[in-house]
């Protein structure tokens, strides 16, 4: 009869594998480990290449908006400069040259009558179409001659007849423009008088 008595407990018999359950567990914990330590220092890393770019994109950002201010800004000034430029360049165009005007309408006055005031007004009409400049000069007057209704017709008709038309639409005397001075009434010759000559639209 044999007898065969195990004095090794369970827990403390050795298996002949080479590799054991403890040792497969705790080369997978130290696997494990070295991947999570792999994944997050790469994350790390990756993060902090983007933060690098975003700075360095935030920069170039920064200055690319700086210069396109100021290039608006410049191109704001020149918009106004050539705004101005060509008003200027329009109403150069639109003149009559009323120096000459002037000067020819001064020799033109016949000699018993006596301006009194001359209002020249060139408003601006704006429109579908291009704005246009319409002038109108208007002269006021006195005179005592016994022929002044005779001398204003032919003031009037200086700028229709003379180099002074060039440019005009009309003269005209308008109603009762042609009257007794209030100023003297005693004197029943004293008239005072008002011609208003209309200039042809020009476009700006």
């Amino acid at each position: 009869m044999n007898l065969r008595v195990n004095l090794i407990a369970d827990n403390e018999r050795r298996s002949s594998s080479f590799v054991t359950p403890q040792f497969f567990f705790s080369l997978l914990g130290v696997l494990i480990t070295l991947a999570l330590v792999v994944f997050f220092g790469s994350t790390v890393l990756s993060s902090r290449r983007d933060v690098a770019t975003l700075q360095r994109e935030q920069w170039a950002w920064e200055r690319a908006q700086t210069s396109f201010s100021k290039a608006k800004a410049v191109a704001a000034r020149l918009q106004v400069a050539e705004t101005f430029m060509g008003d200027v360049k329009a109403w150069r165009a639109s003149c009559c040259g009323w120096n000459d005007r002037m000067t020819l309408l001064a020799h033109e006055i016949p000699d018993t009558l006596q301006l009194i005031e001359m209002r020249l007004q060139s408003p601006v009409k704006d429109g579908p179409e291009a704005p246009k400049i319409a002038s109108e000069l208007r002269l006021s007057g006195r005179t005592s001659s016994p022929t002044a209704a005779s001398d204003v017709a032919r003031l009037r008709d200086i700028f229709t007849t003379t180099a002074l038309s060039n440019g005009v639409a009309k003269a005209t005397i308008p109603p009762d423009a042609f009257r007794q001075d209030p100023t003297q009434q005693d004197n029943t010759d004293a008239r005072i008088f008002e011609i208003v000559c209309t200039y042809l639209e020009k476009p700006l």
